[in-house]
């Protein structure tokens, strides 16, 4: 379902936030950015004027939605993604997908969002629910691997000195610019390790006030109201749905969305499965034969998948291979 409340539909954008976000430590390190390439960087498009050369107010910078030409844009400002009370357990929900790559771990500690509501001139703010699943929500046999439903996950929300604005060049109807949606980095406490693999991040927000409609920022980029593997979701009435852009002017296709976020943690050598035979079965017996059996050279009897690198480091056979796999067979962390 798509909020339509102040043309605030479904969507938002801004551009280079490294404004309003700043370079974690390593300890702390930003690992990835949706939609953009630097993981520092929000896929935001803050720009100092408009598309029609309004500049912004001092120190501050405009969040424009998206367009594709001089003709065709979209039209939504912010997703909708906020309970329907102050305990955030109804309402609106979002999705949105990322992917830890091949020979990493992710140990995640927080995830920040990017929020306003209109006219809000406080943190919208002070509930935030998150899980993270191992596939699409609600898709077969996918299941939540982080998280739930209840717990307050919310940590703080800073403001930043960039406006959320609608387009100002694609028509019929043009909006001049304005402060009145201010943009707030939502951060929201993460405490889970993820080995490579898809997943999904799941969540919702409430304010102080009860009902209190409250928009995230859509990923925007200079000239572009869509990507082939932009696939949003939204949560309302028991459906997930796509979160769709249905664009300007007046018949305009729909266009599909990403949210803007930024993951932070540290990334680590994922060691491999401890299924080393890859049977389904384990830990057991054989995948401790199998593993020496390689290790001694012997070939690998599972059609050449068994790796005797376990910890992925590229140094193999040696004695931390097999350190790292008993560790791990002994239910130790990777």
């Amino acid at each position: 379902m798509l909020n339509t409340a102040n043309n605030n539909r479904v969507v938002v954008r801004l551009a280079g936030l490294a404004a309003i976000t700043g370079v974690c430590a390593v300890s702390q390190a930003q690992l990835f950015s949706n939609g953009s390439a630097n993981p520092l960087i929000p896929a935001l498009a803050l720009v100092n004027q408009t598309g029609n050369n309004t500049p912004a107010p001092n120190a501050s910078q405009w969040s424009e939605i998206g367009s594709s030409s001089a003709l065709l844009g979209n039209a939504l400002a912010g997703i909708a993604c906020h309970a329907d009370s102050t305990d955030a357990t109804s309402g609106v929900r979002l999705a949105d997908d990322f992917v830890v790559p091949a020979g990493q771990t992710w140990n995640l500690t927080s995830v920040q969002f990017y929020a306003y509501r209109p006219s809000g001139v406080s943190s919208p703010v002070t509930n935030a629910t998150l899980r993270i699943w191992n596939g699409i929500p609600g898709g077969p046999g996918n299941v939540v691997v982080f998280g739930d439903t209840t717990t307050n996950r919310f940590s703080n929300a800073d403001v930043t000195n960039a406006y959320r604005v609608f387009t100002t060049t694609v028509g019929p109807a043009i909006t001049s610019p304005d402060t009145s949606r201010r943009i707030y980095n939502v951060n929201v406490a993460l405490n889970t390790t993820l080995q490579p693999g898809t997943y999904w991040l799941d969540w919702q927000f409430a304010g102080a006030t009860a009902n209190t409609p409250i928009y995230v920022v859509p990923v925007t980029q200079v000239g572009v109201r869509t990507l082939a593997a932009w696939n949003a979701r939204q949560f309302a009435d028991g459906v997930w749905t796509p979160v769709l852009d249905t664009g300007k002017p007046d018949g305009a296709i729909d266009a599909a969305q990403d949210v803007a976020f930024i993951l932070a943690g540290t990334a680590g050598v994922a060691c491999d499965s401890i299924d080393f035979n890859r049977n389904g079965t384990f830990p057991e017996d054989q995948d401790v034969i199998d593993f020496f059996n390689v290790l001694a050279g012997e070939d690998c009897p599972y059609a050449g998948v068994c790796d005797i690198d376990f910890n992925n480091n590229q140094v193999f056979p040696e004695d931390q291979d097999v350190i790292d796999f008993f560790t791990t067979l002994a239910g130790g962390d990777c």
